[in-house]
């Protein structure tokens, strides 16, 4: 908003111009009798013509010098289309305050036959006296402007709002950090058991390569299906579908919890001996060194874990040094081998690792090698009940032959922003949480991504920190909020150990927005044309009571031939509301068309978001609630003064009469 001193600039403005309007009005209150009820002269309404004409010609080629230069359109920002709406507003009150008093006489043989006297008698006032025309050209400019400036107004708060949605991600945004050890999506699941009031966000930007400026987001999809601000252009069946897409099943992680990795493998064949078998692991030292395979034969190989509980993140064969040496490096290396068991040491005692169909479902295993060909006439890894079979086909013994748990979907399903995705492309390799190139499938194209317009890409947050090894060293974890939450679940993120760096919200970056120099100019605008509309609502009705007032004999006469005071209030009240109404529904209207044509070239933003798509059309309800209140005000004027019109006309003739 504006701040004090404005307000009171603008409050002494609106002062001024009643002080200036009652003024002017002073001389025609104290004009005598005989003097007001002379009838205008054939002078005056010719020069009015020649005025309105004045006026008439000036608009048009002010609005053909506008659309001549192209000032208007979404990619101009020409300070003339600022006048079209003062332009386009006076050239229609000067063609509607014309039009007035024809509709008026054409309703004559309607009146005559059926409508009853009150409509008879305005309708016939209003045709023949030119208060009415100028009264309707000043309430047509004046409420044209009123109109269009609130349009502004209204609809560049709704598109800050929509940056200030996109931008933010949510409501309300913390940043914060976790005690170690301790995992933020099981402390906002405790915070929000409903899930509808917060979600946990891994967040991590690319910084080199193709997918440099990538910012991705790994979610808690249902959660963030619910608290997301998301694009109009979605609906919430849409919405849920494609969180949901973010995580297809997958086989659960195989957990290692002890000290030591054994594992049982019989090998069928292998084509150069001496390979090691290793386990790759996502915490403690990895790799973990198993031992050499036999060429032939079943064997148990055992290594020490450190620093687990861990992931098994997969198994692999390498050539040794001496090997490599040797020529093996381009050597192409065949083989099949069945893992048997897979346990671990915890406290002396062995135990299987992960479930007992882990070894017996092949689809819960992948080959993960190096250039490894997708589609293989053999399968790579089959299953049966005595274990895991795997088989390696003409890989170089340069590249190590490796088989991982598929326990992260490959490729990751991903919702991307338009900005960022390839025509034609369904996959993109894409950034992890680690900062280690990803393999991503595109699941939908959005139009702009919560938190990241431009530039973001939503996964599975649990997937994406599968995929990254738990490494989240560089990775910015945030707690997205719903509307009115943050009371709530604030205090229990502190409970829990959580410390909140920072705090975004929705309302405080529209507020900036509003803030800027646009922003202001539209408020300070708003406020200029709604006392503009207030003073001349003021003025018309002033102007309107005191034509009626002259003719005060005329209703004295009608009254002293039985006409009922009741019909003659109306007939004022009637002219009133037709003239008032008229000139504030053309004006209305007028400013609402100038609102549509013009908006796109008003400036709303000191740089133009290139996200999301920002909309221009003036929304129905604060426009009805606009024409409503005007209408209410303006009805309620006309009442009191028509009544206190035949009011005091009545005591004026009474007066003359005592005298």
């Amino acid at each position: 908003g504006l701040p004090w001193l404005a307000w009171a600039a603008a409050g002494a403005a609106t002062a001024g111009g009643f002080a200036a309007v009652l003024l002017a009005a002073q001389r025609t209150l104290r004009r005598g009798v005989v003097e007001q009820f002379r009838r205008p002269s054939t002078v005056a309404g010719r020069r009015g013509w020649v005025i309105d004409a004045m006026l008439l010609t000036g608009s048009a080629a002010g609005l053909l010098e506008v659309f001549s230069t192209h000032q208007i359109g979404s990619a101009s920002h020409g300070v003339l289309s600022l006048l079209v709406p003062g332009l386009l507003g006076l050239a229609v009150a000067v063609i509607a305050s014309r039009l007035l008093p024809l509709a008026c006489q054409a309703l004559y043989g309607f009146t005559s036959a059926r409508g009853g006297l009150a409509a008879y008698l305005a309708l016939r006032h209003i045709a023949r006296r030119p208060g009415g025309i100028r009264t309707t050209i000043v309430l047509a400019t004046a409420f044209s402007l009123a109109a269009f400036a609130f349009a502004a107004w209204s609809v560049g708060q709704r598109n800050y709002r929509l940056v200030a949605d996109a931008r933010v991600g949510a409501p309300v945004v913390l940043s914060v950090t976790v005690p170690p050890g301790a995992n933020l999506g099981a402390i906002v699941d405790r915070a929000d058991p409903s899930g509808r009031l917060a979600t946990a966000v891994d967040t991590y930007i690319g910084l080199s390569g193709s997918s440099a400026g990538q910012y991705t987001m790994g979610v808690d999809p249902a959660r963030f299906a619910a608290i997301a601000s998301w694009p109009r252009q979605l609906s919430a069946g849409s919405i849920a579908r494609l969180t949901a897409g973010l995580a297809p099943p997958a086989a659960p992680p195989i957990v290692l919890t002890g000290d030591a990795l054994r594992v049982k493998i019989s090998v069928a064949s292998m084509s150069l001996p001496g390979e090691v078998a290793y386990a790759n692991v996502t915490t403690g030292s990895s790799p973990v060194t198993l031992g050499v395979l036999p060429r032939s034969g079943t064997v148990t190989l055992t290594g020490a874990l450190i620093g687990c509980p861990c992931m098994l993140q997969s198994l692999a064969l390498t050539l040794g040094v001496q090997q490599l040496k040797q020529g093996a490096a381009n050597a192409q290396v065949n083989g099949r081998i069945t893992i048997e068991a897979l346990d671990v040491q915890n406290h002396g005692r062995w135990q299987q690792a992960g479930s007992p169909q882990d070894l017996r479902t092949a689809a819960a295993w992948r080959d993960e090698t190096l250039g490894q060909a997708v589609h293989q006439a053999v399968p790579p890894v089959t299953a049966s009940q005595q274990g895991l079979t795997w088989s390696i086909t003409n890989v170089l013994g340069k590249i190590d032959p490796t088989l991982g748990p598929a326990d992260v979907p490959d490729p990751l399903p991903a919702l991307v922003a338009a900005p960022l995705a390839t025509p034609g492309q369904s996959t993109f390799s894409g950034v992890g949480l680690d900062g280690s190139p990803l393999m991503m499938r595109t699941l939908a194209v959005l139009p702009s991504v919560p938190g990241a317009p431009a530039n973001g890409v939503i996964v599975d947050r649990r997937y994406a920190e599968l995929a990254a090894g738990g490494n989240l060293t560089a990775v910015g974890q945030q707690v997205w909020l719903a509307a009115g939450a943050l009371p709530l679940i604030r205090p229990r993120l502190v409970a829990s150990g959580v410390k909140i760096t920072s705090e975004r919200s929705v309302a405080a970056s529209t507020a900036a927005l509003a803030r800027q120099g646009p922003g202001l100019a539209s408020v300070l605008f708003l406020g200029d044309a709604v006392a503009a509309a207030v003073l001349a609502a003021g003025a018309a009705i002033l102007g309107l009571y005191v034509s009626a007032r002259r003719r005060r004999y005329e209703y004295a006469a009608l009254e002293a031939s039985g006409i009922r005071r009741r019909t003659l209030r109306g007939a004022v009240l009637t002219e009133l509301a037709v003239v008032l109404g008229f000139g504030t529904l053309v004006g209305a209207a007028t400013g609402l068309v100038a609102a549509i044509l013009v908006l796109r070239s008003v400036p709303e933003f000191i740089a133009t978001p290139p996200e999301p798509a920002l909309t221009y059309v003036p929304q129905a309800a604060p426009v009805a609630g606009l024409l409503g209140g005007a209408a209410c005000l303006l009805v309620v004027a006309a009442v009191v003064s028509s009544i206190t019109l035949i009011r005091g006309v009545r005591a004026d003739m009474l007066r003359e009469a005592q005298a």
